[in-house]
C-alpha cells in the first residue's frame, strides 16, 4: 500500500511514483457518479490526451485499474499518469484543478508545499473542539436537568421498589394506628400521595415499580420526614393514654 501524502479537504489522494490515484481524486472532489474516471476515460477529450501521452512520453501504460478485495464491494481503483490526473482534476471541479495544479506536482517533485496549501493541524483540532465541545455540555446538561426534573434515565430497581413500598406500609400501619386516618386503606393512600407528589410521580399509569432512579432520594426524605412525623404524634398519644390512668 502506498503511503498517502496528499490531502484534500481531509480526504487522503494515493500517488505511487508517476501514477495518481484518480478513483482517491474523484471521491476528494466530491463529485457525482456521472464524473467517475471510467466515465471520464471514455470521454473524447480523455481518449485524445491520454493518446497524445502515450506518444509523447513514450509510455503505453499510463492507466491501469486495480481490483478489490475478493467480497469487497466498491474495492477498486484506477490510476493513471499524473499528467492525466490533472486533466482529470480540471474536469472534476475549478477548486479541485487549482489545488492540484498547486500542491500534487509539489509533493510529487519532493518540494514541500507551500505554508497555505498545507493542513493547518492546529487550526482544525481547533475547528472540531469548537463543534464537539458544545455538544459534550449540551448532553451533560440535558442529563442533569433530567435528575433535577425527575426524568427517566432508568427505573427504580426490583429490590428499591419493595424496600420502598414496605417503608409506605409501615408508616400507613403507623398513620393508621394512632388515628390520623379512619381505615388501613385511606392511611396507605394518604401515605402513597405525599411520597409521589414530593418526588413528582403523580398522574394516571404511575405505578411505583416504573419509578425513575433520580426520584427515589426524594421519596425516601418524605418517607423518613412522615415517620418522624409518626414517632412525635405516637409519643403524645402515649401521654394522653398515660395520665388518662390515672
Amino acid at each position: 500500500m502506498q503511503d498517502v501524502r496528499l490531502y484534500f479537504k481531509q480526504s487522503a489522494i494515493r500517488d505511487d511514483g508517476e501514477f495518481l490515484c484518480l478513483t482517491d481524486m474523484w471521491r476528494a472532489a466530491g463529485s457525482d457518479k456521472s464524473k467517475r474516471p471510467a466515465k471520464w476515460l471514455e470521454t473524447e477529450a480523455a481518449r485524445e490526451f491520454a493518446d497524445y501521452l502515450r506518444n509523447d512520453i513514450r509510455h503505453t501504460d499510463i492507466i491501469r485499474s486495480e481490483r478489490g478485495s475478493a467480497g469487497q464491494r466498491g474495492g477498486g481503483a484506477t490510476w493513471a499518469h499524473w499528467q492525466l490526473g490533472l486533466a482529470y482534476a480540471k474536469y472534476l471541479s475549478p477548486e479541485f484543478h487549482a489545488w492540484c495544479n498547486d500542491v500534487v506536482r509539489a509533493v510529487m517533485q519532493g518540494r514541500p508545499p507551500q505554508p497555505s496549501q498545507q493542513i493547518d493541524v492546529a487550526a482544525l483540532t481547533q475547528s472540531i473542539l469548537a463543534t464537539a465541545i458544545p455538544l459534550i455540555m449540551q448532553t451533560v446538561d440535558a442529563r442533569i436537568d433530567a435528575k433535577v426534573q425527575g426524568v427517566s434515565l432508568g427505573v427504580i430497581r426490583p429490590w428499591e421498589h419493595g424496600a420502598l413500598v414496605r417503608r409506605i406500609n409501615a408508616a400507613a400501619d403507623a398513620v393508621h394506628a394512632i388515628g390520623a386516618r379512619p381505615s388501613r386503606r385511606s392511611a396507605r393512600s394518604y401515605v402513597e400521595m405525599r411520597v409521589r407528589t414530593s418526588c413528582g410521580w403523580v398522574g394516571t399509569g404511575s405505578k411505583m415499580n416504573r419509578m425513575p432512579a433520580a426520584m427515589l432520594p426524594y421519596a425516601e426524605r418524605e418517607l423518613s420526614a412522615i415517620e418522624r412525623e409518626y414517632e412525635r404524634s405516637s409519643g403524645r398519644q402515649l401521654e394522653l393514654v398515660a395520665s388518662k390512668r390515672k
